[in-house]
């Protein structure tokens, strides 16, 4: 368990998959991703796919995390594609609870996770990308200390607008993410 001035980021449990099933096929919450319908996925399938990865003691796959301001899940946060000898991840986030944007959460949340990753894991390099279109990410990120490294053109097709988009491509090393964050 992560604790900040305001958030708490945890594991996801077993009582989760239900929560996580109603914002992942939201077309309301997914649709900044991409996902005009929400994702495409059956209820059995969410369920099996997320009790796996609760079962699963490997830290060097998928770990995903609930973002909880005053004990009430507001997103999800996550780390993949850990690699321990090039100390390095992914990651992704996503602020469900819309009543919560604009109060610096994202930010806050983003900041506690790495400042996790690179102080418990040992990782030296965080990784992270988002669609072209979505400049609220980007300027998050880039408030966070990532640093935009490419384009990659037409990586994504995006449900809502029936067209492939631009992803943008960013990353943060452990010296540069403290000395951009030297108040945590």
């Amino acid at each position: 368990m992560i604790k900040g001035k305001r958030l708490t980021i945890r594991p996801i449990d077993i009582n989760d998959i239900d929560i996580l099933y109603e914002w992942w096929t939201s077309s309301e919450v997914m649709s900044h991703a991409g996902f005009k319908y929400g994702l495409p996925i059956s209820y059995e399938s969410h369920k099996d796919n997320l009790l796996s990865e609760i079962k699963d003691i490997n830290l060097y796959r998928t770990r995903r995390r609930f973002i909880i301001e005053s004990d009430k899940p507001i997103g999800e946060i996550n780390y993949s594609n850990w690699d321990m000898v090039s100390r390095k991840c992914s990651i992704g986030i996503k602020l469900c609870d819309f009543s919560t944007h604009g109060n610096g959460f994202g930010y806050e949340a983003l900041t506690m996770f790495i400042k996790f990753l690179f102080d418990t894991l040992n990782i030296r390099k965080v990784t992270l990308d988002t669609t072209g279109k979505n400049k609220i990410a980007q300027k998050l990120y880039e408030k966070c200390g990532f640093r935009k490294v490419g384009i990659s053109k037409k990586d994504f097709f995006d449900s809502s607008t029936d067209t492939y988009q631009d992803v943008v491509l960013y990353e943060i090393f452990k010296k540069d993410f403290f000395d951009n964050n030297s108040h945590l």
